[in-house]
């Protein structure tokens, strides 16, 4: 019996290593329908790189002043989050703004037998115009090794990930089974900022 279980468990084991290829990792989101704003045209800049916006509007007559020291305040709460192995600030190549380079973990699924996750690095720019917030991210990729921690973790660019050529057919109305993971996380890694920015100043 000890053998047939030591068995299976090496089968398992050997299984799930095949599974996990560098270029098509394994499915660990939901293969439920997935909300609109997954296949949302993600945009690209004159260099073609790719990048996530998202606005938070706040009530006529903020002060500017105001609203950016406690922006600053927000992003420093932010960067204390476990996930985040590295956060530096970088000089802002605009009045009323920051920009901080990011280095965090990506988790996609968690078992006894395997961690799927990935580092994801990028720029947060967050900018104050008016009664306007706006939240960036750009100069996104990802280290990867699948669920293997034994191999050699492969940095990943946005483009070629999570690009609308790239992670959507042709139709637009679905995601690639290889790179529906890394689109999905990355769209809810900026919303969670929003989310989160929203609490701060009260905006429902």
């Amino acid at each position: 019996m000890k053998k047939l279980f030591l068995i299976m468990a090496l089968t398992l084991g050997l299984t799930t290593t095949m599974q996990a290829q560098i270029t098509a990792p394994a499915e660990t989101v939901s293969e439920g329908k997935l909300d609109a704003k997954y296949l949302a045209p993600i945009p690209q800049d004159e260099k073609g790189m790719v990048y996530l916006e998202r606005t938070v509007t706040l009530p006529e007559g903020t002060n500017t002043e105001e609203t950016f020291a406690k922006l600053g305040e927000w992003l420093d709460r932010c960067m204390k989050d476990e996930r985040i192995h590295m956060a530096q600030k970088m000089d802002p190549d605009q009045p009323n703004s920051y920009l901080t380079t990011i280095n965090q973990e990506m988790v996609f699924s968690k078992s006894l037998l395997a961690l799927d996750k990935a580092e994801c690095c990028y720029l947060l720019h967050a900018s104050v115009s008016g009664n306007v917030i706006t939240l960036k991210m750009s100069h996104i990729s990802y280290r990867y090794n699948g669920d293997n921690e034994k191999r050699r973790m492969l940095r990943r660019h946005a483009e070629d990930y999570i690009a609308d050529k790239v992670a959507l057919n042709k139709h637009r109305d679905k995601i690639y089974r290889s790179y529906r993971k890394f689109r999905v996380k990355t769209i809810d890694l900026i919303d969670e900022y929003v989310a989160s920015l929203k609490m701060a100043f009260w905006i429902k």
